[in-house]
């Protein structure tokens, strides 16, 4: 079972760790942040405690209603909007809480999955620089991407299709960046649903339709659940720039301009936006045919074996930096998602180089961004655009190419 009251020696070990951490923590909680998402957060809760969590969505937020949620508990632990702001440091251990039950994935991941790979190499990911600092510096909350989408890899993995579809929904109602891992999932559970009986998928249907109207309650209750559609509207062209400090292609062709330049224009015949997502559909098409070939010959019952495990943490490490590489209006932030999967590869295939590599370029980018660490001077090489775009593509490539070498080894590379 999944969830057992007998602990495991390592499970003791890592509680034991993972307390004394949350316990340094509470003394030495970064006080820097991004002091833009910081204000947002702050005006949200103020609009919650002032209006009540229903009406949230008549302020100017673009969040989905979990991370309400977050806001809404947080905002409870203080009498006054005044004190939420001068313990708003503290909002940070929720993030970290959460990189606590991520960081307890791997290592389940690898007990459970790989138990050939010494389970100490979970430490990979639990203190992990760039990790550490998107959820302790910057203190964003793209780490329930991460613990959500790795719980329904680990499900899908294990034949529990329902556990799997719940974690990914709940993915999506943090953040929308989620649906990129769409198409992934949907190759590996159609030919497992293909053979489920009609009863089966109706019912795991039906859970995912009430875990969606329990999360909607209250806004349905007030009748305000047309303004949860009208934000998720308008969350496509929010910041219709070429990019929003990605260091990635467009970076690496126009520079700094891209940052303020509108993807509506045109560049040779087509929008930049066009382009860009044009570039996604074709490369992530290359990412996702091991993974559709494989598909397709267990739909048609041909000889295959089971899902190679590094080729689907590859297919989904990948997508996440195609996206971010590719398309336009990407944000510093949004390859993040790629880092779980990309670090868990290396500790199983014993490559280090693409889980470092990816972790490096996303500390490079949110720190030439942030600035956080104050350094004097930060026009050097290591957070040049140039650079750490040419490391994202790097790491691309790289994540193709041992893809592809799986995929032929697993004889996947004709239909």
């Amino acid at each position: 079972m999944f969830f057992k009251f007998k602990l495991d020696d390592w499970q003791k070990q890592y509680i034991v760790f993972a307390s004394l951490l949350f316990s340094v923590l509470l003394f030495i909680v970064p006080e820097r942040s991004h002091d833009g998402d910081i204000i947002c957060w702050l005006r949200w809760m103020s609009y919650i405690k002032t209006h009540g969590l229903m009406n949230v969505y008549n302020s100017d937020t673009e969040y989905l209603p979990a991370f309400q949620y977050i806001l809404y508990f947080f905002s409870l632990s203080k009498d006054t909007i005044e004190e939420v702001a001068l313990n708003i440091k503290y909002f940070k251990l929720i993030m970290f809480m959460i990189h606590l039950g991520s960081s307890y994935m791997v290592f389940h991941f690898l007990y459970r999955l790989a138990p050939q790979i010494n389970i100490q190499n979970g430490i990979f990911y639990l203190l992990n620089i760039a990790v550490l600092h998107n959820t302790l510096v910057w203190g964003q909350v793209d780490e329930f991407i991460s613990f959500f989408m790795l719980m329904s890899l680990y499900f899908i993995l294990k034949g529990n299709t329902r556990f799997g579809l719940i974690s990914f929904l709940l993915a999506l109602n943090f953040k929308y960046q989620a649906i990129i891992f769409t198409p992934v999932i949907f190759f590996m559970l159609l030919p497992v649903y293909w053979g489920k009986k009609i009863k089966t998928i109706i019912v795991d249907i039906c859970c995912l339709v009430l875990l969606q109207f329990a999360i909607f309650l209250p806004f349905i209750l007030s009748g305000k659940i047309g303004d949860i559609w009208r934000v998720i509207s308008t969350l496509v062209d929010s910041q219709p720039y070429i990019s929003a400090n990605a260091y990635n292609i467009w970076f690496t062709f126009i520079g700094s301009e891209a940052r303020w330049l509108k993807d509506s224009e045109i560049f040779y015949f087509f929008t930049y936006k066009q382009w860009g997502l044009t570039l996604f559909f074709i490369s992530s098409t290359i990412a996702l045919f091991p993974i559709f070939s494989w598909s397709l010959k267990r739909l048609l019952k041909r000889s295959v074996n089971e899902l190679n495990l590094n080729m689907a943490l590859l297919s989904w490490g990948v997508l996440p930096l195609i996206f971010f590489f590719f398309c336009t209006q990407m944000h510093e932030r949004y390859a993040y998602a790629a880092i779980i999967f990309l670090v868990l590869y290396s500790m199983i295939a014993k490559k280090w180089t693409i889980g470092f590599l990816a972790s490096l370029a996303y500390l490079l980018n949110v720190e030439a961004v942030l600035k956080s660490l104050s350094f004097q001077n930060y026009s050097v090489l290591i957070f040049d655009s140039k650079f750490i775009a040419l490391l994202f593509f790097i790491v691309i490539v790289l994540c193709l190419y041992e893809l592809y070498k799986i995929a032929s080894k697993e004889n996947l590379l004709k239909l």
